[in-house]
């Protein structure tokens, strides 16, 4: 286990987001049951045929010559019908790596925002549940069942996506994640996730089903996922926000570090 980042400050800091976030990657493709791949220095992951395919990590430097990068991208893109996403932080950006996924027709979009808060600063009174919530985190395959089922309705997926979700025993034999299910009066209602890597608890997956949505509760799993960090020692919580989750995030005191570049591959003809 990495040592616990303390400060806002501290020099590692970004690096260590961008560490957590890959790391988080990881699980979210055992989530859907993908197919890993680690080759040319790179490591990616395919869900065929739905098609939700992530690149996680590459070795790609300022020094990397333009002929290795490209070699690499089309190797990637070549291995699915399907195209890739890859959100690219500080330390793998730069302008060569830029013109070169261009050059080989990957779009680019602005990612969402690295945020990051002190969780000395929570106060326990922020964690007051909407009335007839209740909270716990996932230890059985039940449960763990019903988290997913959850997410597929939390996050809209259409059904194909949901059947890919099944690597329950490596996800809960993890002790670096712990997954949150959130209750309204007996039936699974929203969902988070809380990953602990590089110093830091990343928090992820904050999802509500839809007829739910407006009365707290995505705060309520936001909280319930941040306490628990700073409960088990953690400082300082990360997360990667949606257009949809800034307003929350802001007001629970995060603030932004950076935003991630996301790009998106050519469908391969």
């Amino acid at each position: 286990m990495s040592e616990i980042i303390d400060n806002l400050l501290h020099p590692a800091l970004e690096q260590a987001v961008e560490e957590n976030h890959k790391s988080a990657m990881y699980h979210l493709g055992d989530m859907f049951a993908a197919r890993f791949y680690h080759e040319l220095g790179a490591t990616w992951w395919i869900t065929d045929p739905i098609g939700f395919n992530q690149i996680s990590h590459t070795s790609f430097t300022t020094e990397t010559p333009e002929s290795e990068i490209d070699k690499v991208l089309q190797h990637i893109s070549r291995s699915s019908p399907s195209p890739f996403t890859w959100n690219i932080g500080p330390s793998t950006r730069n302008a060569k790596l830029e013109h070169r996924l261009q050059a080989n027709g990957w779009s680019k979009n602005v990612g969402g925002p690295a945020m990051i808060l002190d969780l000395d600063n929570l106060q326990e009174e922020q964690l007051n549940l909407p009335t007839g919530l209740t909270i716990q985190i996932i230890e059985d395959d039940d449960t763990y069942n019903q988290y997913i089922d959850t997410m597929s309705a939390g996050f809209e997926f259409p059904e194909p996506m949901a059947t890919y979700q099944k690597n329950i025993y490596h996800v809960l034999s993890d002790p670096t994640v712990h997954l949150f299910l959130g209750f309204f009066a007996g039936k699974p209602v929203a969902i988070s996730l809380m990953h602990r890597n590089a110093g830091l608890a990343g928090i992820y997956n904050v999802a509500v089903v839809p007829q739910m949505r407006q009365r707290g509760i995505g705060r309520a799993m936001t909280l319930a996922a941040l306490f628990d960090a700073r409960d088990l020692g953690y400082r300082i919580a990360m997360l990667e926000s949606s257009k949809m989750g800034l307003p929350l995030y802001r007001d629970l005191g995060f603030q932004k570090l950076f935003t991630f570049d996301q790009y998106t591959s050519p469908i391969p003809q």
